[in-house]
């Protein structure tokens, strides 16, 4: 969450947490960070949650709380690659994109690291193209909000995104 404030965004951030399946002292971190930050606030899973994906539902909750245009969605354990990782992807919205793809470096020691990258961004364009659900990391992109239809969040047929990508 430091990394995330501490980046030189001209807009403005909000950081939203959704905790579910918590057995730490998150909450705690929690409450005294927004007591410090008016932008970070937290919503929690509903411990009466059954039959359900906690995940997926985290996900969703998270996704109703964003009040801006455009948000990331990322892993606990992302960490920003530097202080501009959220104006580097930002800086690509244009009218008629509702997802930014960033650039991800995978080094490798034999220096196929280049191949890999163009390999996975190119078999992620072709799985959306066929509607087949594509893995991601969640950690390098943004998305226009209205461009879900989170009735059908995890209906792969419900993505019609127009995607724009950055190369490097």
């Amino acid at each position: 969450i430091a990394r995330l404030l501490e980046q030189n965004y001209k807009g403005g951030i909000e950081i939203i947490v959704v905790l579910y399946a918590n057995t730490d002292n998150t909450l705690d971190l929690l409450k005294k960070l927004e007591y410090d930050y008016r932008n970070i606030r937290h919503t929690t899973v509903p411990g009466s949650a059954h039959f359900i994906d906690l995940r997926k539902l985290a996900i969703t909750i998270g996704i109703k709380s964003v009040r801006t245009e455009w948000f990331a969605l990322l892993d606990p354990q992302f960490i920003p690659s530097s202080t501009d990782w959220l104006t580097s992807l930002s800086c690509h919205i244009r009218e008629g994109f509702d997802l930014i793809i960033g650039y991800e470096n995978f080094a490798t020691e034999d220096n196929t690291g280049t191949t890999l990258r163009y390999t996975i961004h190119q078999n992620f364009l072709n799985l959306k193209r066929k509607h087949i659900p594509a893995l991601g990391n969640f950690s390098n992109f943004i998305v226009r909000k209205n461009a879900l239809d989170l009735n059908a969040l995890y209906d792969v047929r419900s993505l019609q995104f127009t995607l724009g990508s950055i190369s490097n």
